[in-house]
């Protein structure tokens, strides 16, 4: 007995009637789960619910007839239906059958006693059915295949008599169905052309049971000779005899005409030295050229079909459908861009396809679009910068004024030495424009990275916001780096905020810094890395993931997942270039829902240790009494270095643009020690211009440039050195009493 549990739904509004029913299943060895339903509604629902192995159902129900369950079947099924009524007649029992039941009961104790029982026989004849139907479709479907075939079907007996042909036979040959069948093929298209022992060959193989494939020259109807590919293969019955033959025959004669163009067109392809190939009619490669099988062997395939276009053939056919040619299609093979060019061949029934490797030229497009980009961002960032510069010099200046005021308390202190630090982060937002847009000078001293990342922690915090736990750890007696501080600032800054964007919802940002020994063993493991002693930046978050295919694009400028208003692309690009910039490398890792983890790896530097600078502090500044002119368009700027310098005692003039100076310097008879000049001035003379011509006038001037620009494009016939005689804006009060001091001190 099937072990089986069958799952019948049974719809029966008459409780007596399911007891009986089910009290027969219970006394059987038939294992079945009967589902009780008592309307057509109920019967729809149980349907969708418990897909049944069958259904029983009373003619009659409360809200209709089961015929009309059966001629409007719930989605699920098939399943066999036995219908079940108390008082059985010929049109009931012709009406339910044609409505689809497979079977018809008339209500009675012996009905409901022996109801597992027809349940089994009922399920068996509804698999022999649907095997039945199964194999009619089978069949259907494989003769329509036949018939449909564009090859030339035939198949005979096991004398070689043709019992059936397809359509296409009769389009090859021009012999009907009916004047085919009967009469052997060899008899009805034989040539003349074939030598016998290729017929003896054909028969020995297929007789031995082999398939046969070949060529051979036949004659139609009309008299032409053909040649055709052929295939023969002998079809067995159960016994593993031999009844029947099956051939499927080619018409060549497209193909044989365009072999012989081919060879006459050869030479041009064959010696052009750029890679040539060529397509037949229905999209088949027939011919390549040398130059085409080395770009194929220089792109890993072991031939040309490995490079092909996925859609070669359909636009092959629509080159030779319109007569015009299909330009320029593009494929990407490893590193190399190919582009594609078709061109139909008029009577010919051709396509020629020339190959070029425009990898070089896309790589030069692209980079000509990068410094495109590069341009417009340094135009932007270098007409930002001296205005921003000079707001945040006030900033800087008013701030540094502020903390030497006795009465502050601690934690105004606190808060004017933020005010502070933070003018000095700000100022990193023109740097970081100019930095990714080359226009940044890199300026490089000895830093402590972990010392670093711990002094940026608390306005990390402040940006970050309470949501965003962050915690910094560091190994203990790392080398130092040698490296630009605010740029590694900007590194930091922009890891965090693109940490802090990915964690909406708050989450948690992990900067470690540790060393790392690589090997040549190791560099597989690090892309992009190379042998040596590194510092390990990394930053961790529990974001929402950068997904896998924003990957390969995440460092690209103005490339960005966020919403519009929030990042502008230049965060990861500005990170790139920096990186890039101090010899070193990125990996990044991350998932979906799980974080990012960003890994930048920059140089050690040869000297063990940090040299700590001391602290520019007023009381260690020394000042003095010499003439100090002063020349500064922007009045606050103007206004705070003269009362900086005065209060450590020199004597200062002022002047707004390069005539003011000039005439401040006649005024005061030639008497100034230092200018102290701005280098971009409206009036008609820059900086550099005014200080030529005021050394003119003053021997042994000594003069410090200022400029809210780099020191290496503002100026290009001055030689301008940070810390010795330009001061790059903002700068604090103390960068600017210690420059003078020790510009007024040095020799000539």
């Amino acid at each position: 007995m099937n072990s089986k549990v069958i799952t019948i739904l049974l719809v029966e509004d008459e409780a007596a009637h399911i007891t009986a029913i089910e009290r027969a299943f219970e006394t059987s060895e038939v294992k079945a789960t009967i589902r009780v339903a008592a309307t057509l509604r109920e019967y729809g629902q149980a349907v969708a619910a418990c897909a049944p192995d069958i259904a029983i159902l009373d003619l009659n129900l409360p809200d209709g007839s089961a015929v009309e369950a059966l001629t409007s079947p719930p989605e699920a099924g098939p399943f066999p239906v036995l219908v079940m009524t108390s008082h059985g007649n010929e049109q009931s029992v012709v009406e339910v059958l044609k409505a689809g039941a497979l079977d018809y009961i008339v209500k009675s104790p012996e009905a409901f006693s022996g109801m597992a029982r027809t349940v089994v026989r009922t399920l068996r004849e509804w698999r022999l059915l649907q095997q039945h139907k199964q194999t009619e479709a089978q069949l259907h479907l494989g003769n329509a295949a036949l018939v449909a075939a564009a090859n030339a079907i035939l198949i005979t007996d096991c004398t070689g008599i043709i019992l059936w042909v397809n359509p296409a036979f009769s389009t090859l040959t021009g012999y009907s169905a009916a004047e085919a069948i009967g009469r052997n093929p060899r008899d009805l298209l034989k040539s003349g052309c074939v030598k016998e022992e290729v017929y003896a060959g054909l028969w020995a193989t297929i007789l031995s049971g082999h398939a046969w494939h070949g060529e051979l020259i036949n004659r139609s109807k009309d008299g032409n000779l053909y040649p055709e590919e052929q295939t023969i293969t002998p079809v067995r019955d159960a016994a593993g005899s031999i009844t029947h033959f099956i051939a499927i025959k080619q018409d060549l004669t497209g193909r044989k005409q365009a072999d012989a163009e081919i060879r006459r067109l050869a030479v041009f392809p064959m010696l052009n030295p750029n890679p040539v190939l060529e397509f037949s009619a229905d999209g088949q490669l027939v011919y390549s050229n040398r130059a085409a099988q080395a770009m194929a062997e220089g792109a890993g395939c072991s031939d040309i079909l490995g490079l092909l276009l996925p859609d070669t053939r359909q636009i092959v056919i629509e080159c030779l459908a319109s007569g015009e040619p299909r330009l320029c299609s593009e494929t990407r093979h490893g590193a190399r861009t190919l582009s594609w060019s078709f061109y139909p061949i008029a009577g010919l029934s051709v396509v020629h396809c020339y190959v070029g490797d425009i990898t070089e030229r896309l790589r030069l497009e692209e980079q000509l679009r990068q410094s495109q980009k590069m341009d417009a961002i340094g135009q932007l960032a270098a007409g930002v910068a001296h205005d921003f510069n000079n707001l945040l010099t006030i900033v800087q200046f008013e701030a540094a004024i502020l903390g030497q005021n006795p009465v502050l308390n601690a934690e105004s202190r606190a808060g004017v030495d933020l005010i502070a630090k933070t003018a000095d982060r700000a100022a990193n937002l023109t740097r970081q424009l100019l930095a990714f847009s080359r226009k940044q000078s890199k300026e490089t001293r000895l830093i402590d990275l972990p010392g670093l990342v711990e002094d940026m922690a608390r306005l990390l915090h402040r940006i970050l916001g309470e949501d965003i736990v962050l915690k910094t750890q560091a190994a203990p007696g790392l080398p130092p780096l040698l490296a630009d501080p605010g740029m590694i600032e900007q590194v930091v800054m922009n890891l965090a905020v693109n940490s802090r964007d990915a964690m909406p919802n708050g989450g948690r940002l992990d900067l470690n810094v540790s060393e790392i020994t690589l090997d040549a063993a190791a560099i597989p493991k690090h892309p992009g890395g190379r042998p040596g002693r590194f510092l390990q930046l990394e930053a961790l978050d529990t974001g929402v993931g950068i997904a896998p295919e924003h990957l390969s694009h995440i460092y690209e400028p103005f490339f960005t997942t966020k919403e519009a208003g929030r990042g502008t692309g230049l965060g990861l690009a500005t990170v790139f270039g920096i990186v890039k910039l101090h010899n070193g490398w990125i990996e990044v890792a991350s998932e979906l829902g799980q974080g990012t983890a960003f890994d930048i790896f920059l140089p050690v530097s040869l000297t063990d240790t940090v040299k700590q600078q001391p602290a520019l502090l007023p009381a260690t500044l020394k000042g003095g009494t010499e003439t100090i002119l002063i020349a500064e368009d922007e009045q606050t700027i103007r206004h705070l270095m003269q009362i900086t310098l005065e209060r450590y005692g020199y004597r200062v003039l002022l002047a707004a643009n390069g005539t003011e100076a000039t005439e401040r310097v006649i005024e005061n008879g030639a008497k100034v020690d230092m200018l102290i000049t701005d280098l971009v001035m409206p009036g008609g003379l820059n900086g550099g211009e005014l200080s030529r011509k005021i050394q003119k006038l003053c021997a042994g001037l000594k003069v410090i440039y200022v400029s809210g620009f780099t020191s290496d494009n503002v100026s290009r016939d001055l030689t301008l050195e940070p810390g010795v005689n330009f001061l790059r804006k903002p700068f604090s009060i103390y960068a600017l009493v210690e420059l003078v001091r020790h510009r007024l001190d040095a020799k000539p």
